[in-house]
């Protein structure tokens, strides 16, 4: 429904809302028994890199047809933090997440995905359909505010009782901007 709204560009989802939340932090390895790291990692599906206009550095997306938890999808700070020697590199390689083997599919750049005001981290992308809760929309420009009430129907007509909210990803990416700006005019 979302998807045929005029002036929707392209809906995505994660399990929770970049630019504010992740879904949580697991202990990675490139091998049982070798230095664990923990990273943050969000469930997202196939349309998320596009939607949200991540840049692949190497790879690509989830392979059509995966199936649940079998692939990743690393920033390039967790590239790095695996002491794996290039986003090339990790193309293909298997990695443990806790104890479970999962292929890496691509590499992503590194963005903000805790908002601007925390610094940069590892981030693993991981594909687990039953556990997407948050969707985005992308609009054609000029269109935000015209489609929240279609949005919020349709939000109501599949989620009956559960209360609609959204936000724009520019500004939660951006919420502790004037926090920092004020700290450092002291």
């Amino acid at each position: 429904d979302i998807a045929r709204l005029n002036g929707v560009v392209q809906v995505s989802a994660s399990s929770d809302n970049p630019g504010k939340d992740v879904t949580g932090s697991v202990s990675v390895s490139t091998a049982p028994g070798l230095q664990k790291f923990g990273m943050d990692y969000y469930f997202t599906d196939r349309n998320f890199i596009p939607n949200m206009q991540l840049k692949l550095v190497a790879g690509g997306n989830f392979p059509e047809g995966t199936t649940t938890g079998r692939y990743v999808i690393l920033n390039e700070l967790a590239v790095s933090q695996l002491k794996l020697s290039s986003p090339a590199e990790a193309v293909g390689k298997a990695i443990y997440l806790d104890t479970v083997p999962v292929r890496v599919a691509g590499v992503i750049s590194n963005f903000y995905h805790r908002g601007v005001d925390i610094w940069l981290r590892p981030l693993i992308l991981r594909y687990e359909p039953r556990e997407l809760r948050f969707v985005q929309v992308r609009t054609a420009a000029g269109k935000e505010e015209a489609m929240t009430a279609q949005l919020e129907a349709i939000w109501k007509k599949y989620n009956p009782g559960e209360s609609f909210s959204y936000s724009v990803w520019r500004d939660d990416q951006l919420k502790g901007q004037s926090a920092i700006g004020t700290v450092s005019m002291l």
